[in-house]
């Protein structure tokens, strides 16, 4: 019995000992990434907003998901063939701002402000909360996730 108190005796302290050492995870120092991030948001939405989705694709990854605002997952292909299918002539445009980007590496989060006017009128058609996930691949920013939240 004395051996096994003391056994586990050591574990805990061992596994406090552990636990102290571990370091916080926090968003790289990376400015250069950030701002490339930014840009490529901006850029993101002139293409959309401008119909180009060939030059759009080039910047999504192959196994891409988005869950849009109405809590839909759809793929790269599914996102591309709603665009094509729905904007042969553009009603609305969307412009990004409250834009926020993090770094971990070759990962960059990006949140921001999404909204959707009208091109008649410039009235507001939607806002979204959005939050995307970009890995760099060969020195490249690919779009990999995209999550879209309804906002009043």
């Amino acid at each position: 019995m004395r051996y096994l108190c003391t056994l586990l005796f050591v574990g805990l302290v061992t596994a406090s000992g552990v636990s102290a050492q571990v370091k916080p995870v926090v968003a790289d120092v990376d400015s250069v990434s950030i701002r490339e991030l930014e840009e490529l948001e901006h850029h993101l939405s002139e293409l959309l907003n401008r119909g180009d989705w060939q030059a759009y694709a080039q910047h999504v990854a192959d196994d891409y998901r988005q869950t849009n605002r109405h809590g839909e997952v759809r793929t790269k292909r599914d996102v591309l063939a709603a665009l094509q299918r729905g904007n042969t002539q553009q009603s609305q445009t969307t412009v990004p701002d409250s834009i926020e980007v993090r770094v971990y590496g070759d990962t960059g989060v990006l949140t921001a402000v999404l909204t959707g006017r009208s091109v008649d009128d410039g009235s507001v058609q939607f806002r979204s909360r959005i939050l995307k996930t970009f890995v760099r691949r060969d020195g490249r920013w690919y779009l990999v996730a995209m999550q879209g939240t309804a906002l009043p």
